[in-house]
């Protein structure tokens, strides 16, 4: 019965893999596969460190070790991660815990969708997020987030924390990283040019960012280079 559900993410092209609790695939859907250009066999016992930059794998093994440690599922959280192109864009990702049949946390099941925009998010944060997104060269200090979204400071900081997995910081640079991905990849503007426009100091400091969370230097993307 496990095998037909599964079955069914490859018949609705749906991105889903299943872990153990050390973040080791068991089986990934057809999307996944053809993304990495691996098959059903040779994707088996791998983890996120062997298909994505550093920064990226740690991001989603410590939200493996929240559920396999809770036990609780997370639930529509923002991502930024790469595409099937390798560009860098935002996603929702929904896992949920794996149990036996006492109930022990054995692994669990992550499926990956592209982010529709407003509609994905409510409450508060919506109006705040999408600042963010749409003006990634302004400053987004706290104080002036929370006023807009009826929060305190704090309150915001733990509802992203909640959310997304990460502090408001970081995902106001994962924010910035993004839009200077588009821009890399869709005109020939200055990378110096680029770094100021998306809310770094300089190239040095956008250089170091990007690397950081994308896995290569802002020329090697421009460039076309792939995370596999």
């Amino acid at each position: 019965m496990i095998r037909d559900v599964l079955r069914m993410f490859d018949a609705l092209n749906l991105a889903c893999v299943v872990k153990d609790v050390g973040s080791r695939v068991i089986w990934a859907s057809r999307p996944v596969r053809e993304k990495f250009r691996l098959s059903e066999a040779a994707i088996v016992g791998t983890t996120d460190r062997d298909r994505y930059p550093e920064r990226l794998a740690e991001v989603f093994r410590k939200s493996d070790l929240e559920v396999v440690e809770s036990g609780r599922p997370i639930l529509d959280r923002l991502e930024v991660w790469y595409d099937a192109q390798g560009a860098l864009d935002w996603c929702v990702v929904t896992k949920l815990p794996l149990r036996n049949r006492r109930g022990r946390v054995i692994g669990l099941i992550a499926a990956m969708r592209p982010w529709g925009g407003r509609r994905e998010l409510g409450g508060e944060l919506r109006g705040v997020v999408e600042r963010i997104r749409r003006n990634p060269g302004d400053a987004h200090r706290a104080s002036e987030l929370a006023r807009r979204a009826g929060l305190s400071p704090r309150q915001l900081r733990r509802r992203f924390l909640e959310l997304f997995g990460v502090g408001l910081k970081e995902f106001v640079t994962r924010a910035r990283v993004k839009a200077a991905a588009e821009l890399l990849r869709g005109t020939s503007r200055p990378i110096s040019e680029i770094a100021l426009d998306c809310g770094f100091y300089d190239q040095s400091a956008f250089t170091r960012a990007f690397r950081r969370r994308a896995g290569m230097t802002p020329e090697r993307y421009r460039r076309g280079g792939r995370i596999h």
